[in-house]
């Protein structure tokens, strides 16, 4: 992996710093998207940026799990809620740029666990169809796709 592939994720964390989280899905699949900053007044779906999420997570509220990836769907969501309006006050990285750490205000912590090399394990998302994730073979890629 090069350096600036590094440096270009690390852009993207540090743009999402300071951004509150809007809503939480939990899609077909077992797919987690979060939806961050500002919603679109062109899509009320939409907001500024959006983390996909496909492979292991955990979330923890204080010192105790709460959930994880493997969880009931109806469990998951009950506890993920929370995140709805939380700060985002820092997302890091591993040292290879695969797992991340978004820790929000209020003792919340997502964790995200890459441990697949075949599939996305994470994607982040800019309603202008920037892409910026995680891809098979545990390669960070950027890509532009169309708006969503």
């Amino acid at each position: 992996m090069l350096n600036l592939d590094l440096e270009l994720l690390d852009r993207v964390l540090l743009s999402v710093r300071g951004l509150r989280c809007a809503r939480v899905r939990l899609a077909e699949g077992g797919t987690l998207v979060l939806f961050l900053g500002t919603v679109s007044s062109d899509d009320a779906s939409l907001t500024e940026w959006r983390l996909w999420i496909d492979c292991a997570w955990r979330y923890q509220c204080g010192v105790a799990d709460a959930v994880a990836s493997l969880d009931d769907g109806h469990a998951i969501l009950a506890e993920i809620r929370s995140l709805e309006g939380a700060l985002l006050r820092s997302c890091e990285r591993d040292s290879l740029g695969r797992d991340l750490v978004l820790r929000f205000d209020k003792k919340m912590e997502l964790k995200v666990f890459a441990h697949s090399t075949l599939d996305e394990a994470w994607e982040w998302r800019k309603a202008d169809g920037y892409r910026v994730g995680l891809g098979p073979g545990l390669r960070l890629f950027e890509k532009v796709e169309a708006r969503d």
